[in-house]
Parts: structure tokens; C-alpha cells; sequence
């Protein structure tokens, strides 16, 4: 005998509130046929994901990454300005000795540069700053870690020149 046979699972509304009370219809909800696994928009995510992630792989100079730039205000992202170009060599000596300083030098049009520096590739920190004067700079940068120094001097116009130091 199934459940439909049963005495209880014939009962009328008005039956099944005199023997189990008024609450027992509240307890009674129907149900979604079927419960899907995937729920309405997840293809919506799923191609707006997959298309940031193929714009990501975009290199810097690509003619479709300027039409992209978005304006953050208090933020300084390179390589999204309208005249990107290819990293260029930052000058500077392969090794350097903890406790001395290493003098930088390079091109630019005028305006400051920040030059910032990451030892082993932990964050990047602002190292120094100096101001382009007849289209060169100069900075001299204390060395206070062991390990790799991996230098980038950012240029007024958004370029940057990178480099590495292998510091003793």
C-alpha cells in the first residue's frame, strides 16, 4: 500500500485542519517541479568573465586598450594611457652591495618620475622621484635589502622604464 492509499492522504481541507489544526495548511507548499542546478543569469557571468579575462591578455600597446581607458580619479595606471608604448631598459648596473646607493639615469619629456622598486616581488614602493631637466633624469636610491631589486621608473606621459638589480 502506498502513501496515496492511506486514510490521511485523502482528506479534505476542511478534514485535515479539524485533526491536525489551522497551522497545518500553512505546512503544505507546493513545490517548483523541478529545481534547476544552474541558476538564470550564470550564462550571463560566465561571458562577461571569459570576455574581461580575454581582454586582460591584450598586451599594453595593443590599438584596443586606449579605447578602453577609464578615468580613476587618484589612481596612476600606465599602461592604460592614451600613448602607451613597450617598457624601456631603466639604466643600471646588474649588482649593487647592501648599504650603498645606486644611481639611476634615463630619458623623458618633462614632468616628475616616480621611480618605485620591489625586492623578490613583494609590493611596490616608492623609492625616489626626480624631475626630468633638458629630457634626462637622475636618482640615487639607497640599498637597504639583499635579494632582487626589480626597478621601474614611471614617466609623465605613462611609459615606464624597468629594470633588475641583484643586490649582495
Amino acid at each position: 500500500m502506498g502513501w496515496r492509499d492511506r486514510d490521511y492522504a485523502r482528506w479534505t481541507p476542511e478534514e485535515r485542519q479539524s485533526f491536525l489544526g489551522p497551522g497545518a495548511m500553512r505546512a503544505q507548499r507546493t513545490r517548483p517541479a523541478r529545481r534547476s542546478f544552474v541558476r538564470p543569469r550564470t550564462g550571463t557571468v560566465v561571458v562577461v568573465v571569459c570576455a574581461l579575462f580575454a581582454l586582460g591578455q591584450l598586451p599594453a600597446g595593443h590599438p584596443i586598450v586606449p579605447a578602453l581607458h577609464m578615468n580613476l580619479s587618484g589612481t596612476h595606471i600606465p599602461f592604460l594611457s592614451k600613448t602607451s608604448r613597450p617598457n624601456d631598459t631603466i639604466r643600471a648596473p646588474g649588482t649593487a652591495t647592501t648599504g650603498s646607493f645606486l644611481d639611476l639615469h634615463g630619458t623623458a619629456q618633462s614632468g616628475p618620475v616616480t621611480i618605485e622598486g620591489s625586492y623578490d616581488g613583494t609590493t611596490w614602493q616608492t623609492l625616489a622621484s626626480a624631475i626630468v631637466d633638458n629630457g634626462t633624469w637622475a636618482a640615487s636610491i639607497p640599498i637597504t635589502q639583499r635579494g632582487t631589486l626589480h626597478l621601474r621608473a614611471l614617466r609623465p606621459d605613462g611609459s615606464q622604464e624597468v629594470g633588475t638589480v641583484s643586490v649582495q
